[in-house]
C-alpha cells in the first residue's frame, strides 16, 4: 500500500481475523498443544513487529543516559563547529518531522494492535508491550522534535528585534 498507516492497519486487522480464524481451525482440528501453530503464530507477529520498526525505526531517536547527554552537549557547546554541529541536528530534526504517522495516527495504529493483541493472548501470543515500546519511543521522539522546531521558530524572531530600552 501506498499510505503506511492504512497498512499497518490491515497488517493488524490481518493478525486479528484472518490468522487468529486460522490458528483457531487448526487446534480444533489437531489439539491444543501443538508447536506448530505456536511456531506460526509467533512468525506471523514478528512479521507485523518488523513491519512496524521498518516503518518508524528511522524516525526513532536513539535513548541515551542523561549523564552521556549532558557530557555531549558540553563538549558540543566547548567545540568550534558547534554551529555546524547545530545546523546538523536541526537537519536531522527535520528529517523526523517527515514522519509517515502523526499522533493522531499512532493512537489509532495502538488501538487496532491492541484490539489485534487481545484476540491472540487467548492463543497465547500477547505482542502489546512490543508495540507500546516502538510507538512511545516514536511518539516522544516526534513530540521532541516538534517542540525542538518551535523553540527555534521562537528563538529567531525573538532574535529579531533589537531588546534594548532607547
Amino acid at each position: 500500500e501506498s499510505d503506511p498507516k492504512a497498512g499497518l492497519r490491515n497488517a493488524a486487522d490481518l493478525l486479528r481475523l484472518s490468522i487468529y480464524d486460522a490458528a483457531m481451525h487448526y487446534r480444533a482440528l489437531f489439539g491444543s498443544g501443538d508447536r506448530v501453530v505456536s511456531a506460526w503464530l509467533t512468525a506471523q507477529v514478528l512479521w507485523f513487529l518488523r513491519c512496524l520498526r521498518n516503518l518508524l525505526g528511522p524516525f526513532i531517536r536513539p535513548r541515551v543516559p542523561d549523564s552521556q547527554a549532558a557530557l555531549r552537549s558540553a563538549k558540543a557547546l566547548q567545540s568550534e563547529t558547534r554551529g555546524e554541529t547545530w545546523m546538523r541536528q536541526r537537519r536531522c530534526d527535520a528529517d523526523l518531522l517527515d514522519a509517515p504517522l502523526d499522533a493522531a495516527g499512532a493512537a489509532a495504529l495502538f488501538r487496532v494492535a491492541a484490539h489485534s493483541s487481545a484476540s491472540l493472548k487467548k492463543m497465547g501470543c500477547h505482542f502489546l508491550p512490543s508495540v507500546s515500546a516502538l510507538l512511545e519511543a516514536f511518539v516522544q521522539t516526534r513530540f521532541e522534535t516538534m517542540l525542538l522546531a518551535a523553540l527555534d521558530v521562537l528563538s529567531s524572531e525573538l532574535l529579531r528585534y533589537d531588546w534594548v530600552p532607547s
